[in-house]
């Protein structure tokens, strides 16, 4: 497991992998962030987010909204940064609505809306 581009214990050594290449990542984040699920949102309540690629949270229990332009990240934005509250899974209805799936005991299904 890496963190922050090392191994969590530095004993730890893999074998190698004959035959692999192993490239560069083209997004990484400083601090760990668990990411639970990933969704290229496609729906119009938030069309400036249109083919944004979603992703939730759950170590701090936020969502990532990344601006994606081919194979690239060409920008990132962390939203409900201080709810705190573990996402478990992003998805979009069929009608576009979207919604977030918290991880606590009683969790709960959040309406994300534009407050347009």
């Amino acid at each position: 497991m890496l963190t922050a581009g090392q191994y969590r214990f530095a004993e730890f050594k893999p074998s190698p992998i004959e035959g692999a290449k192993y490239t560069a990542p083209s997004w990484a984040w400083m601090n760990t962030v668990a990411p639970t699920g990933l969704m290229f949102y496609t729906g119009s309540e938030f069309p400036t987010w249109k083919n944004n690629l979603l992703v939730p949270r759950l170590s701090r229990g936020s969502l990532w909204r990344m601006t994606v332009n081919g194979e690239n990240i060409v920008q990132a934005e962390e939203l409900f940064a201080n709810d705190r509250v573990r996402a478990r899974k992003v998805v979009q209805s069929p009608s576009g609505r979207l919604y977030l799936l918290t991880d606590e005991v009683n969790g709960k299904v959040v309406w994300v809306k534009n407050a347009r």
